[in-house]
């Protein structure tokens, strides 16, 4: 005797289950409800940029990374900035894929800035990196 057990299938993995048949009847049929509940989604982990470091230059700070290796492909790069470690952080700058590095012509003098950066992509944006900081002194373009 076979019986046939109807959901709503799960796609994971790559694999689509329409239904169940049971010939035998040894194996406990699923119920409807088990087949129905919600499935949590799966957050797709890509790696955040590495290497940021910061260079203080005549036209302010400069910012360099490294782009992520593996997971979804960048599509840009977002760059905040912020005067304390722990936040808060603004966004100072967004950049295509193609480049690797900033310069920051807003710093000012005299200050301590925490910079970080992270990847954007199609399905969104990584987390941010570790944040580099930069000790601004007390002229600059001199």
């Amino acid at each position: 005797m076979n019986r046939y057990f109807r959901g709503t299938g799960v796609l994971l993995c790559g694999i689509f289950m329409l239904g169940c048949a049971v010939a035998d009847g040894a194996s406990k049929p699923v119920s409807a409800t088990t087949l129905n509940e919600p499935v949590s989604s799966v957050q797709i982990q890509t790696p955040v940029p590495t290497g940021v470091r910061v260079n203080i230059a005549t036209s302010g700070v400069h910012l360099s990374w490294h782009q992520p290796s593996g997971g979804e492909q960048a599509t840009g790069y977002e760059i905040v900035r912020g005067t304390f470690q722990s936040g808060p952080f603004a966004q100072v700058a967004t950049v295509d894929a193609t480049r690797r590095e900033y310069t920051d012509t807003s710093a000012a003098a005299e200050h301590i800035y925490f910079y970080k950066v992270r990847a954007l992509t199609a399905q969104g944006a990584t987390e941010y990196s570790v944040p580099a900081v930069a000790e601004m002194p007390g002229r600059i373009g001199y």
